[in-house]
């Protein structure tokens, strides 16, 4: 548990924020104090407050949650899915459930409270009622919050949120001019904290978006613009789709005023961007229309997944059952065999004592027994996300230079941190063709066995991978592939998708693995001429960004799926199916096409044409 108190300390010295000021509205100041120490557990929802006051985002973790948390953190996705489709009746029967199950921890109180004011709002017209609850949600962590003091307020991102939904109802009110400064004293607040990227991106975007709606009235075409533009380049450098192609249409809207204004016709230049932009506003319009889940009404409210959580009393389970105990021997010393198994079916949750006794007995690194988040330095795994996104755009040189200065901060104290490094190591020396793919699988596996030493007899679906471990398997199942093997790749790749979809933890808390296993298996079905099952696939590997909100895939996806229509058209027995397949692999490639340029991703956009007849190339490209 040093791991998140750790974090916090060092996070919140480093800001200058005081412990009295960074617990507000959440518990004492001794019971933080206890937590940075490492001598308490303050639980989950504390830990959310403390990280977003902080600006960093959870995103990063490995988290572990009690049964109990779990339920809770599902009945939140599910109700606030209520309301984005505007299903009241079933929302205000879910924020009953929710205030029975929920504590009275403060942080559950601002939830629900949140959820009945956009209720009012929203189903109802009664922005006053909708505003009254909005106000008592925002002061059950934040008991002295002042319109007046929004600027300098210490805010986290979900209580940011809460002063959006305020202004939403001052405009519903008639209060113009109130929520107009209220927008922009939180931009303000928002330019004057250190954030980590990962959580800007959830919070600046929507604050831009909403200010843009007054500016537009003052026509300050040119704010709009300049606010725009650096916030679709946050999106796009994060990979979010939400509020994407809204903000990209506020830009066209100040072009558009900008030449009314000046009388004067765009410069040819101009007149690229703006067709450009046009057109990647329709593909994101026609991709949300047909994969998205959410009505597009509904982005401002909707925040990007990528959180990994695993459920307690799973893992639990996996780990006697590979040590071959029964429960009673497990549970020995512990606590009594009907509570052990009630901890196992999710009946009940364990305490913290007996959680990390119970890991113990069944022979788990220390770092498994972390009980929310297995965490090493934070700086270290915001270095390794932008080595990453050097590795999504390509510019794997600059990956290998920023990797061999990393290399050297990381400690190799810790299971986690060796398997790391061994992992980015032969990622580096794969991606400059420094190994062969044989080399490549030795050492991933070696990699491997820091955390799972009897990695030979081991099957991957009764363990409880991590994150990295998923990874690791995921580029050994890769290398196969390239060598052909791909009996070998399938077994892997679908013992994954299995562990995935049969998980205690719904899906979209393993969004990341899962895309890059769909893709995978996609690609591989389609090589192997099993068309229907690589569409199939490919589609709920689309629709799965659409739900996290996450694009950084996207492009690939349809890409892939475009070839598979094309390649299933090729073989196609009937003349007006084979042409009615091609349309149809056409539009798709064509979206593809746009969606890499709109996120900066000139190979996969090279290779989209290559793979296309001249003609359509040139159709395509300005």
């Amino acid at each position: 548990m040093d791991g998140i108190g750790k974090i916090i300390l060092e996070e919140r010295e480093q800001a200058g924020i005081l412990q009295n000021e960074l617990c507000k509205g959440v518990c004492s100041a001794a019971t933080l104090s206890r937590l940075e120490w490492s001598e308490q557990n303050i639980g989950q929802w504390g830990i959310d407050v403390f990280l977003q006051r902080l600006g960093k985002s959870q995103d990063k973790f490995w988290t572990i949650v009690h049964i109990g948390d779990y339920e809770l953190m599902e009945l939140r996705r599910k109700l606030w899915n209520y309301i984005l489709h505007k299903d009241y009746e079933k929302a205000e029967k879910e924020i009953k459930k929710y205030q029975k199950c929920a504590g009275k921890e403060t942080m559950h109180e601002q939830f629900w409270k949140k959820c009945q004011g956009l209720i009012k709002g929203k189903r109802d017209n009664d922005w006053k009622g909708a505003l009254q609850s909005f106000e008592k949600a925002i002061r059950a962590t934040l008991p002295d919050f002042s319109i007046k003091k929004i600027r300098n307020t210490l805010m986290g991102r979900d209580e940011m949120q809460i002063v959006l939904l305020m202004v939403e109802a001052y405009k519903g009110i008639g209060e113009e001019e109130t929520a107009r400064q209220m927008t922009k004293d939180l931009i303000e607040n928002i330019k004057g904290k250190h954030w980590d990227e990962e959580e800007l991106a959830k919070i600046y975007p929507k604050a831009v978006k909403v200010y843009n709606e007054f500016l537009k009235k003052e026509n300050q075409y040119e704010q709009v613009i300049t606010l725009s533009q650096e916030a679709t380049e946050m999106l796009i450098e994060n990979g979010i789709i939400f509020l994407l192609k809204e903000l990209l249409q506020d830009v066209v809207w100040g072009m558009e005023c900008c030449q009314k204004v000046e009388e004067r016709r765009f410069t040819i230049r101009e007149e690229m961007e703006y067709k450009q932009l046009k057109k990647q506003i329709q593909v994101l319009k026609e991709v949300w229309e047909e994969y998205g889940n959410l009505p597009e009404d509904s982005m401002l409210y909707c925040t990007n997944v990528q959180k990994d959580v695993s459920v307690s009393n799973e893992i639990m389970a996996k780990c006697r059952k590979l040590c071959n105990l029964s429960q009673e021997k497990a549970s020995e010393d512990v606590c009594t065999v009907e509570q052990y198994s009630r901890i196992e079916t999710g009946k009940c949750s364990p305490l913290e004592k007996s959680y990390r006794a119970l890991m113990e007995k069944m022979n788990q690194a220390q770092e498994r027994n972390r009980f929310f988040i297995n965490a090493q330095e934070y700086s270290i795994h915001e270095k390794i996300r932008q080595i990453e996104k050097r590795i999504s755009g390509q510019e794997i040189k600059k990956a290998a230079q920023e990797w061999s200065k990393l290399r050297k901060e990381i400690p190799d104290d810790t299971l986690n941190n060796r398997q790391y490094i061994a992992r980015y190591d032969a990622l580096m020396r794969w991606y400059n063709k420094q190994i062969t793919p044989l080399e490549y699988i030795k050492e991933m596996k070696e990699a491997l066995r820091i955390t799972m030493p009897k990695l030979e007899t081991i099957d991957i679906r009764k363990w409880p991978l991590s994150r990295n471990e998923m990874f690791l398997l995921n580029s050994i199942a890769s290398a196969y592939y390239v060598m052909g093997e791909n009996g070998k790749a399938r077994e892997i790749y679908s013992a994954l998708l299995e562990t995935v979809v049969t998980s205690n933890a719904n899906q979209v808390y393993h969004i990341t693995e899962y895309r890059v296993l769909a893709y995978n298996i996609g690609l591989l079905e389609g090589k192997e001429h099993n068309y229907d099952n690589a569409r199939e696939i490919l589609i709920c590997g689309i629709k799965s960004c659409m739900q996290a909100g996450r694009m950084e895939m996207l492009a690939s996806f349809l890409y892939c799926l475009g070839w598979v229509l094309r390649e299933d058209e090729k073989n196609a027995n009937r003349e007006n199916a084979a042409e009615k397949h091609g349309e149809k692999a056409r539009h798709i490639l064509e979206q593809a096409f746009y969606l890499s340029n709109v996120l900066n991703l000139p190979n996969l956009c090279n290779e989209i044409c290559d793979y296309y007849e001249k003609e359509w190339n040139q159709k395509i490209i300005y």
